[in-house]
């Protein structure tokens, strides 16, 4: 019978022990470069990353299918924003390194849009209103995205002072 479950238990051993490095390449650790390093680059993985609102459009232009485009100019502007978000939103928040840095990104930090669901709503949006003929007015959309963050931040501060007041006057006992 011991022998039996020792045979048993080195059975399970080797068909698990392989599983455990499954997709593993010899112990290599895959790491993103730098922030500081990535916002210079031209490409990424091979992918070209654009410099700026107006480059991400030529570059989508260039890209998409005249299936995709008709079907995403049918789209109302908020239907744009919001029905493409997880598909081609994300397309570009992988493919344009907007998570972990890249020279988009950094262009749209340095204009005060840092958090990366605000830079694809504002590429979207942006695209839409390209196919449409319509004026970007790209500085007044990120204002929109900028003072949302603002006041989602004074909530937040709103929130922790009445906290701090009510523990002080022993609401928190």
């Amino acid at each position: 019978m011991r022998i039996y479950l020792s045979l048993c238990l080195a059975l399970c051993m080797l068909m698990i022990v392989p599983t455990l490095s499954y997709g593993q390449k010899g112990g290599e650790v895959y790491e993103t470069e730098p922030y500081e390093v990535r916002i210079k680059k031209v490409y990424i993985n091979g992918v070209y990353i654009p410099e700026n609102l107006d480059d991400a459009i030529r570059e989508l232009d260039s890209k998409m299918s005249q299936e995709a485009l008709a079907a995403f100019r049918k789209y109302s502007e908020e239907e744009a924003e919001r029905k493409a978000f997880f598909s081609f939103g994300r397309w570009m928040m992988v493919n344009w390194g907007l998570e972990e840095g890249s020279r988009l990104s950094h262009y749209f930090r340095q204009e005060g849009v840092g958090v990366v669901e605000d830079m694809v709503r504002v590429l979207m949006v942006s695209y839409h209103r390209h196919l449409n003929d319509k004026p970007l007015d790209s500085e007044t959309l990120m204002n929109i995205y900028k003072k949302k963050r603002q006041d989602e931040q004074k909530q937040k501060e709103k929130e922790r002072e009445a906290l701090i007041e009510s523990l002080r006057k022993g609401g928190g006992q």
